[in-house]
């Protein structure tokens, strides 16, 4: 729960900086009358496709299953420094199954809401 909302609270245009126009170029007609690029993005293209191209379980699965490598490469190490660095891979991959699952969830409602309102008008 606790971890919800910490990425409730997360807003993209934290990251994002402000766009800057080149010095000389205006806002003029000119530029309104060019199309909009296609490929709108967010700034996060491989997360974009991971969530359009893959459904949360085999994401999920595909995930696990690096954990457990993980854990099975720290139990074999003998150095301490390579338990630590494989024990932080598994925190590091365990909150990225957590915001994969939260965007999944996120995508989802979106989408219903998305539904409803086209079945409503």
């Amino acid at each position: 729960m606790n971890d919800d909302k910490k990425l409730e609270a997360f807003k993209i245009r934290d990251t994002q900086k402000p766009m800057v126009v080149k010095p000389g170029a205006s806002r003029s007609e000119d530029n309104e009358s060019e199309p909009a690029p296609q490929n709108t993005s967010l700034g996060f293209e491989r997360l974009e496709g991971i969530l359009d191209a893959n459904d949360a379980i085999s994401v999920s699965t595909r995930l696990t299953e690096v954990i457990k490598t993980l854990e099975d490469l720290s139990n074999r190490v003998s150095t301490n420094k390579d338990k630590l660095a494989a024990k932080k891979a598994i925190v590091a991959i365990e909150r990225t199954v957590d915001l994969l699952e939260y965007l999944f969830k996120t995508k989802s409602e979106l989408e219903k809401q998305l539904n409803s309102e086209g079945q409503i008008s």
